[in-house]
């Protein structure tokens, strides 16, 4: 698995609390793990699919984490369904990305 100093530089330390958060998030994931050489490759993202794999989990653990406090049920917070806080989702940010 790859060196995963830079996660905790460049991603753990961002909150994810937006749909361009996450999106720009999983862009850098995505390039670490298809770099092979100067250039990005499908072909070296798919030999490093098991490590991609675990990064993406763990960042998706901290997107939730990070968006435990919203809660859909207040006046004035939207969501695509019901998410109180403290419950893991992301409604919010569907809501916010159809458009809300």
């Amino acid at each position: 698995m790859k060196e995963m100093g830079w996660y905790d530089t460049f991603v753990k330390k961002f909150p994810c609390t937006t749909a361009y958060d996450i999106l720009a998030k999983l862009d850098e994931i995505m390039q670490i793990y298809s770099f092979n050489k100067g250039t990005y490759t499908m072909e070296q993202l798919l030999e490093n699919e098991d490590d991609f794999g675990k990064v993406l989990l763990a960042f998706m653990l901290k997107v939730a984490q990070d968006n435990l406090e919203h809660d859909t049920t207040v006046s004035g917070r939207e969501g695509t369904f019901d998410k109180r806080s403290g419950e893991p989702g992301l409604s919010h940010i569907v809501w916010e990305v159809r458009g809300g």
